[in-house]
């Protein structure tokens, strides 16, 4: 048995209780795949961009980029509290994943006008996929839980960034640019099927048990932050 030394310390660094072991571990796994598939899928974009475009046009994209998520946030916050929370993250992962699958078929001819869309594609599918998450995991814990387990939450993408980081280069070498849209795509679908798990095992069954001094209280549901968020573009 560790000492209680250890075990205040530990609660400190990974603060889960009973009960909400799987449920967090669930959520970190589908954060590092979220993460991952994002850092792999921006280094594509990067390289084919400046390789066949040039670093001078990135100024413009960066404009494009800002204005096309202004518009979808708008669509988002329409539908994020209005349509059954599931089949919404479900319906668009399917598209991101539709999306990227068919951007790599249309690298086969590596025709110029596409780069500039892929661009604005790649930030498109990064920034709502992390929406889609912190969404998804709003609806696994209540307030008190989520001052406790977010952060640890977080632990998931910075995993995910470090090791893209140190095996990135072998994964180019092997795969080539382009096809690191297909290694995307396939983080997005393992991440989508790890929570659609999640979502019906324990949102459907209740909010997972926090025990403590107040777990006798209700639990107040976490509701999306999409909309404080997309409130301060």
């Amino acid at each position: 048995m560790p000492s209680p030394r250890l075990r205040e310390w530990l609660s400190r660094i990974a603060p889960v209780y009973s009960g909400e072991g799987r449920v967090v571990l669930l959520c970190l796994v589908v954060n590092f795949l979220i993460v991952t598939g994002i850092m792999f899928g921006r280094n594509a974009r990067d390289a084919l961009f400046l390789v066949y475009f040039g670093a001078e046009f990135l100024p413009y994209m960066y404009f494009s980029n800002a204005v096309f998520l202004v518009l979808c946030s708008v669509g988002y916050t329409a539908l994020v509290d209005r349509v059954e929370r599931g089949r919404l993250m479900a319906w668009l992962s399917v598209l991101f994943v539709a999306g990227l699958i068919l951007s790599r078929l249309i690298l086969l001819g590596h025709p110029h006008w596409f780069f500039p869309v892929l661009y604005i594609e790649a930030q498109s599918i990064w920034y709502f996929s992390l929406m889609q998450f912190w969404t998804f995991v709003g609806d696994l814990f209540d307030t008190r839980q989520a001052k406790r387990v977010f952060p640890l939450l977080a632990v998931g993408a910075l995993l995910g960034m470090m090791g893209v980081g140190l095996e990135s280069r072998a994964v180019v070498h092997s795969f080539g640019a382009e096809n690191l849209l297909l290694v995307w795509a396939g983080m997005i679908s393992a991440a989508t099927l790890l929570g659609a798990v999640g979502f019906r095992r324990f949102r459907a069954g209740g909010q997972p048990p926090e025990l403590g001094m107040n777990a006798d209280q209700p639990d107040t549901p976490i509701r999306t932050t999409w909309p404080r968020f997309s409130g301060g573009l």
